[in-house]
């Protein structure tokens, strides 16, 4: 399966993922994302750029259109957060 991202690059999703290679978006552990439904603080739409949902680019950064909120760890997160493991 691919999409064409905002930018028009092409993305495949290989999706016959191997035992343990899980990878979570780093929106999961944000705390400015919405619970409960789609959106954050950064894109309150629910529009979040695919290149962030999918770890393609590390919202710790500006990223045009998010108002200036970028990536910041919940924290009630017990976890290691990788944001450059893309999907």
């Amino acid at each position: 399966m691919s999409f064409k991202l905002e930018d028009g690059d092409q993305l495949s999703v290989n999706r016959n993922w191997d035992e343990g290679s899980k990878i979570f978006s780093q929106c999961v552990s944000c705390k400015w994302k919405f619970m409960g439904r789609a959106g954050c603080a950064a894109f309150p739409d629910g529009r979040v750029p695919l290149k962030i949902l999918l770890n393609r680019f590390d919202h710790k950064n500006p990223y045009d259109g998010d108002g200036g909120i970028q990536y910041e760890m919940r924290s009630d997160w017990n976890y290691e957060v990788d944001t450059t493991s893309r999907m």
